[in-house]
């Protein structure tokens, strides 16, 4: 029997729903990373996956504005997607842009709603990294998979915007080593996973690296993807200490073509005994 992660994510779910509802309608136009994440989960998925054509339940967590759904809904051209979201926001966007015929769409938070059947596949797309207690909420999900069900995310890592952390320590920030939710590391995400009772099939990791042309920049895409930081208590840096980052960061990574930023991308694959 593994033995079981417990973890727990300081994460104010009031701000992140605020935040994503008030960014529904451009989040899009900024998800660039968040689209290249959904494409590799879905390959990682399929390089372990039989018959996807036997799949007929699909739970898309997190679904936002249904980048990720609209993809499951091709890769499973029999099933029904439940596709939640904390974000009513979010959702009127998904809706528009697919419809409701094979999609039941719920505005709850994972971490208190559950499906009232089991489901075949638990997929679930840069969402992760805003669970308070990404343990329990794996042990609930891996309860709702049908026997040989799967499930696959993808989420960020630990070396995410590991730049920021350094210039905000540059700049002689005290407070707090990440301003920010906890990023898990693959092998805490598959120490979960296993604690869940399901097996683990793939554990992937990249480090992708984008460019932008200032940290100001960096910083707004960011935000418009509503990825605001969103902490359950009073972490938020002062003007000195953010107007010091800001000059720490191109001092230490700027580059005649911008400043870069990292993101640490982690895939999970798992499955439910038959």
């Amino acid at each position: 029997m593994p033995m079981m992660h417990t973890s727990t994510n300081p994460v104010d779910k009031q701000a992140v729903r605020r935040h994503f509802g008030r960014r529904a309608r451009e989040y899009d136009r900024y998800a660039e990373v968040q689209r290249a994440m959904a494409d590799a989960l879905l390959e990682r998925l399929a390089a372990v996956e039989e018959e996807p054509e036997s799949v007929w339940t699909v739970l898309d967590v997190g679904c936002g504005t249904g980048i990720l759904t609209e993809k499951l809904l091709a890769r499973y051209p029999r099933a029904r997607c439940i596709a939640v979201d904390l974000a009513e926001e979010m959702l009127a966007v998904a809706r528009e842009r697919l419809g409701s015929s094979r999609v039941w769409w719920v505005c709850a938070d994972i971490e208190q709603w559950a499906p009232d059947e089991p489901v075949d596949r638990i997929v679930s797309n840069a969402t992760f990294q805003w669970l308070t207690d990404p343990a329990g909420t794996l042990q609930r999900l891996a309860a709702r998979l049908a026997p040989g069900g799967m499930l696959a995310f993808a989420t960020f890592g630990p070396r995410t915007f590991w730049e920021l952390d350094r210039a905000f320590a540059a700049a002689g920030d005290r407070e707090a080593t990440r301003r920010g939710p906890i990023f898990f590391a693959p092998e805490a995400w598959a120490a979960m996973a296993e604690g869940a009772g399901l097996a683990v099939h793939e554990v992937r990791e990249a480090h992708w690296r984008k460019r932008y042309p200032t940290v100001r920049a960096f910083l707004d895409a960011v935000k418009r993807t509503g990825a605001s930081h969103a902490p359950a208590g009073p972490l938020r840096a002062n003007r000195r200490t953010l107007l010091g980052m800001l000059e720490q960061y191109e001092r230490l990574f700027g580059e005649p073509d911008g400043v870069p930023a990292t993101y640490h991308v982690v895939w999970i694959v798992a499955q439910r005994a038959r």
